[in-house]
């Protein structure tokens, strides 16, 4: 609802990574998990959160359904393992993201808005 609010719905990867980290810091056992998404025969490359019981968290999914409905019908297929004669879809840039997220310069590649919005969030505790 924060991301709605704040106009940071559209931050990509930097939100999962974001809800991840306020995950973490509430003491939920919670791993980042890249791997690939098939929706409507379309497989792209994909990052969500698992819980410790392979729940899955996809905030991507989330903000689509609350924009339309209709995706909440679709058939989300998640996995680890590239699927076999899938054409694949890439987005380099968050890949490039997902990449360096361990890296402390990660923040510098945010969009400014969010990583004001980050330090908000994190003050707020």
């Amino acid at each position: 609802m924060h991301l709605r609010l704040h106009k940071q719905e559209t931050s990509g990867i930097f939100a999962v990574i974001l809800l991840h980290e306020l995950l973490k810091k509430q003491g939920q056992d919670v791993k980042l998990v890249q791997g690939y998404l098939t929706v409507a025969g379309e497989t792209c490359w994909h990052v969500w959160i698992e819980d410790a019981e392979k729940n899955i968290i996809d905030l991507g999914r989330i903000l689509a359904e609350c924009k339309d409905a209709n995706f909440s019908m679709c058939d989300f297929k998640y996995t680890i393992e590239k699927p076999v004669d899938a054409k694949i879809e890439y987005d380099e840039q968050n890949m490039l993201v997902w990449e360096s997220r361990n890296d402390k310069n990660f923040l510098k590649a945010a969009p400014k808005g969010f990583t004001d919005f980050r330090s908000r969030i994190h003050r707020r505790k």
